[in-house]
């Protein structure tokens, strides 16, 4: 399915192979490409739709791979794409530890 808000498609495919173990099919915005952004001009990012737009000191603009030149695979190469999985997964793992709620979202 995708849906195109002004000058952005998203395309959001559930993938569930991605998981890790099953706490994390609630939530598909801390697995790799279940969720797939992908501007007018190609760009693409991927977690969750919003950070498209975003620009962080941290993290970069979260762009991770243009659809013209790159493909998936060699996107998790880029060192802004790390940075931002291993956030995500430390993320994840300090709700694992100390939210009650985390058994329902999953991060």
């Amino acid at each position: 399915m995708y849906i195109i808000k002004s000058n952005i498609i998203l395309i959001l495919k559930p993938s569930y192979k991605h998981f890790r173990d099953y706490t994390h099919a609630f939530t598909q915005e801390i697995n790799p490409f279940s969720i797939l952004t992908v501007t007018y001009d190609g760009k693409f990012s991927t977690f969750s739709p919003e950070l498209i737009g975003a620009n962080s000191p941290q993290y970069g603009n979260f762009i991770f791979g243009d659809v013209k030149d790159d493909s998936l695979a060699d996107s998790v190469k880029n060192k802004d794409f790390r940075a931002v999985y291993t956030a995500i997964n430390k993320g994840v793992e300090n709700c694992m530890k100390s939210c009650e709620y985390y058994s329902f979202c999953g991060g």
